[in-house]
């Protein structure tokens, strides 16, 4: 029997749906990891103070804007750890780790310096939101470390270690949390800083897991992981891939942030109708960035091994995922929407869900949803292809300037000038899915075309 291929990372077959899944699914729990965090201090500083877990939930979404841009960059490592994997370079497998781990700590006093300044100026240095911003973000280096190592056990195609690696961060938070934030005969209460503390630490064990694993003796001894290097022509080429996947992810989150903006102008009900909505696409999103980093990990790898001509087979196997997963999302919604905002709701907004109207509204708006969730996976998926090829530009440049056209100008327009709300927002949406998904298979397939030419 002759040992697999490098580039095939799980025993399933190269680019099949079994391959995709078992290679997504850890991969979607680790993504989630900082909301499990943030989700379990907001139930513990609820029962602190109220004001403390708004300012949480106000500054937790200005640390997720201000983190979009060094995660895209350190998550690029799985590119390059997939390529050198695939080609067979063992000894090169472990540099991308040590040049992620010189930009976080590089970065470091630069970005704590900004977040004081853009903290100051938005909250102002005494509020609430300012000490939870300035804390959580003088732990970067730890965020940035960890998101850096999971790239390297995705494109190993061992994902299942992040798993691990979660799900102890997780239970240190949850053990943490409540010491800083109500405090010990030992310590103070910390409050809303605590919370911020509680989870740079939990990221801080989670870089340091990670790291201690890939530390093993058998990836010392296969991969080189041990040998502390600094490349600086590779530490530049990695951001010349990651900065332009960055401020395209950065103008994808803006315009869905501006999109709930304007939605606040059609009527408290609206806005109630489109962030109900937004729960389950929050609850599922995760899902789509594991599979297009599934989708990137395979193809990363083939393209390492020159093997260009299974990558169609993998993109069709992540669009079946996705579809799958779309499909029990959409039953979640339609069977289960009422019952679970029945139980969430305070009882003043229940009421809502008798209004004909506003369920009605509420199930149409459900509908543009899931239909541009499935959209939106696709488009993940081609964008996943592109990254692996170092076409991040291209990615920019189209995430850039589509939205913007597509579904935050159309929205502001029918929102003021025809009264419309929620439904039509996500309707138009589904516009904009339609139109990412449409320039990025485009693209993709020239890319396909272009290697079928060179390699013929």
């Amino acid at each position: 029997m002759t040992d697999k291929p490098s580039y095939q990372l799980t025993k399933h077959p190269i680019g099949t749906v079994r391959e995709i899944w078992a290679i997504s699914w850890p991969l979607m729990l680790g993504l989630c990891s900082s909301s499990f965090m943030m989700f379990a201090d907001r139930l513990y500083l609820a029962h602190f103070s109220v004001v403390s877990m708004n300012a949480m939930a106000v500054g937790g979404l200005a640390c997720f804007l201000f983190l979009v841009l060094p995660f895209s960059i350190c998550q690029i490592t799985e590119v390059f750890v997939g390529r050198y994997h695939g080609q067979e370079r063992n000894d090169q497998v472990g540099k991308p780790i040590w040049q992620i781990i010189w930009i976080a700590f590089m970065a470091w006093p630069v970005l704590a310096l900004i977040s004081r300044l853009l903290g100051n100026l938005t909250f102002g240095r005494e509020s609430l939101e300012y000490e939870y911003f300035v804390t959580m973000l003088d732990f970067c280096p730890a965020f940035m470390i960890s998101v850096g190592i999971m790239g390297y056990f995705i494109g190993i195609g061992k994902t299942k270690v992040i798993s691990y690696a979660t799900i102890l961060s997780n239970l240190l938070n949850i053990l943490l949390a409540p010491l800083f934030i109500y405090g010990s005969k030992f310590a103070p209460s910390l409050g809303i800083k605590g919370a911020a503390i509680a989870t740079g630490l939990a990221q801080g064990f989670q870089a340091l897991f990670l790291l201690t694993l890939c530390l093993q003796k058998r990836w010392r001894d296969k991969f080189q992981t041990h040998k502390i290097t600094f490349d600086l022509p590779l530490i530049k080429e990695m951001l010349s891939f990651g900065v332009p996947s960055g401020i395209g992810r950065l103008m994808e989150v803006l315009a869905f942030l501006i999109f709930f903006k304007i939605i606040t102008l059609a009527g408290v009900n609206e806005l109630t109708c489109a962030t109900m909505v937004q729960c389950f696409y929050l609850l599922a999103v995760f899902c789509v960035d594991g599979i297009s980093k599934g989708v990137t990990t395979v193809i990363s790898n083939l393209v390492g091994a020159k093997n260009e001509h299974l990558i169609p087979k993998v993109l069709q196997s992540g669009i079946k995922v996705h579809t799958l997963v779309t499909a029990i999302m959409t039953l979640i919604c339609f069977g289960f929407c009422e019952w679970i905002f029945s139980h969430i709701l305070q009882k003043e907004e229940v009421g809502l869900l008798g209004d004909p109207l506003f369920s009605w509204s509420l199930k149409i708006a459900l509908g543009w949803m899931c239909l541009f969730f499935l959209l939106d996976g696709f488009a993940w998926i081609y964008s996943g292809h592109l990254l692996a090829l170092g076409d991040t530009k291209y990615i920019m440049n189209v995430t850039s300037v589509v939205h913007w056209f597509t579904y935050v100008l159309p929205t502001y327009l029918c929102v003021v000038n025809l009264g419309t709300g929620a439904a039509t927002g996500w309707a138009l949406m589904v516009v904009d899915g339609v139109v990412m998904v449409s320039l990025l298979w485009w693209r993709s397939s020239k890319k396909m075309a272009e290697l079928a030419v060179v390699y013929k």
